[in-house]
């Protein structure tokens, strides 16, 4: 894995089922549908590589929210999202409406 990790409900949702299901592992996109990794379900959290972990607390408030994408920084989820002084207009990264193309 590599660059930033940005996750959307599709993703938490899809983990937190796989968590539920006793699964140890899943395959999910990091990058909205460009690529696809596997990531370790492990206890309360989720390891995304690379010293990335996610708690399944914040996988759930991520989960919660389906108008928005997370940036995934040091444990915690942000929204993708940024303001522009130029425009006076908050821009903020969507969730993909379709799955990714294979």
């Amino acid at each position: 894995m590599s660059g930033r990790v940005i996750l959307s409900h599709v993703q938490a949702d899809a983990l937190l089922r796989a968590q539920r299901e006793g699964r140890r592992a899943a395959a999910t996109s990091l990058d909205p549908g460009v690529s696809e990794v596997e990531v370790i379900l492990e206890g309360d959290r989720v390891v995304l590589g690379h010293g990335v972990n996610l708690s399944l607390d914040t996988l759930r408030e991520i989960a919660r929210d389906q108008n928005a994408c997370f940036l995934v920084e040091e444990g915690k989820g942000r929204k993708a999202q940024a303001f522009s002084e130029h425009t006076n207009l908050l821009y903020s990264l969507l969730p993909p409406t379709q799955p990714p193309r294979k």
